[in-house]
């Protein structure tokens, strides 16, 4: 019957427009779903005219490629899951998150409080600390007993910046870069920390 077609068809959209703004691997938005996202909040803005307070923190994993080099892809990709999965728990329903890249991750929390991003990072850092390199889910997988050496250890430097009202595509914009370039300054002073966007 026409009715039960098209609640089928629908489905099938909706399935479809998932997997378009979703990643196949971890399951977290990709980046079309996080400008979809965004945009979409931005636009309930308009409406009201009141900007709204968001906080981006850019996420790189550090020894990545440790792991890819010398597992393989299979536990890569492990790690990806598993890193996925610690930003996901550890935002809950505060913000989302998004594999924007490769080994890139943007959580987007809907705030501009500061401390609680602050906490928010150091309890990421603490639930990786906690995993211990996943050594135990590379051994499952692998079938083998394996060490790595803490200084090739999985963890992950974080960019911070925020918006107090963000109005526009533009502005998100940079709010993402500012946040890449302060990434790229954790990177370089040595991996593996948090530091926020030095705000005006």
């Amino acid at each position: 019957d026409m009715l039960e077609a098209n609640e089928k068809i629908q489905q099938m959209n909706d399935k479809l427009n998932h997997l378009a703004v979703t990643d196949k691997l971890t399951g977290l938005y990709n980046r079309e779903g996080f400008y979809g996202n965004v945009s979409r909040m931005i636009k309930g803005n308009e409406e009201t005219g009141l900007g709204q307070s968001v906080i981006i923190m850019y996420i790189d994993l550090d020894n990545f490629k440790y792991y890819n080099d010398t597992f393989g892809h299979g536990v890569g990709d492990i790690i990806l899951i598993g890193m996925a999965e610690i930003f996901q728990k550890e935002v809950g329903n505060h913000g989302f998150v998004t594999r924007y890249g490769g080994d890139e991750f943007l959580i987007t929390v809907y705030t501009d409080d500061m401390a609680y991003v602050g906490r928010l990072a150091k309890n990421i850092y603490a639930q990786i600390a906690h995993e211990d390199g996943f050594v135990g889910a590379i051994r499952r997988k692998l079938g083998k007993n394996i060490d790595i050496p803490k200084e090739h250890r999985i963890s992950c430097s974080i960019g911070i910046s925020r918006r107090k009202a963000l109005m526009s595509e533009d502005e998100l914009e940079r709010v993402v870069k500012e946040a890449d370039q302060v990434l790229y300054d954790v990177k370089n002073a040595g991996k593996g920390v948090y530091k926020f966007y030095a705000l005006s």
